[in-house]
């Protein structure tokens, strides 16, 4: 197999060249050249099925198969060595850099959301903190100094303590 006249040069890196002896190969050389189907390079592009076919998308010419290197060297896609499929991958390369570089940028920004101001989150939580105990002396039994089975400073600490895990 001839490397195909609607190769994209980006995808000539995927044909092998052995070397067959002296004049039986490729048009009178001494090579021969396949598809590597296991390269480590080929991706899958846009292939459609015909009948029981599968075809390029961009160009029409049969699509080539890539095999994974595991036992049986399954077919795990199709693609084409035409400009249209080389252009279908080197935009999905570009697409993944753009969305690297979105979710980087995303990042940063998030980083430098203002924050609250740290006195004022202790203001509150004192605030808070103040009212939950005037409302637990409001509710003390004043004779016995408990709130419910609990003496009355044991239940203010707890209190305070759920609102300083906030």
């Amino acid at each position: 197999m001839p490397i195909p006249e609607y190769c994209d040069p980006r995808a000539e890196e995927f044909f092998t060249r052995g070397f067959v002896g002296e004049r039986h190969g490729e048009n009178g050389t001494s090579y021969r050249i396949s598809w590597d189907t296991t390269h480590e390079g080929l991706q899958p592009t846009l292939v459609l099925k015909a009948g029981n076919r599968r075809i390029c998308a961009y160009c029409g010419n049969p699509a080539l198969s890539i095999q994974s290197r595991s036992e049986g060297y399954p077919t795990i896609g199709h693609t084409c060595c035409c400009k249209g499929s080389r252009d279908e991958l080197e935009h999905k390369e570009k697409l993944e850099a753009l969305q690297a570089r979105h979710e980087e940028e995303m990042t940063a920004l998030m980083n430098e959301a203002p924050r609250p101001s740290k006195s004022v989150v202790e203001v509150a939580v004192s605030a808070s903190a103040r009212r939950i105990e005037q409302e637990l002396l409001d509710r003390v039994d004043r004779n016995s100094a408990m709130v419910g089975d609990q003496p009355v400073g044991d239940y203010i600490a707890e209190q305070l303590d759920h609102i300083s895990r906030f």
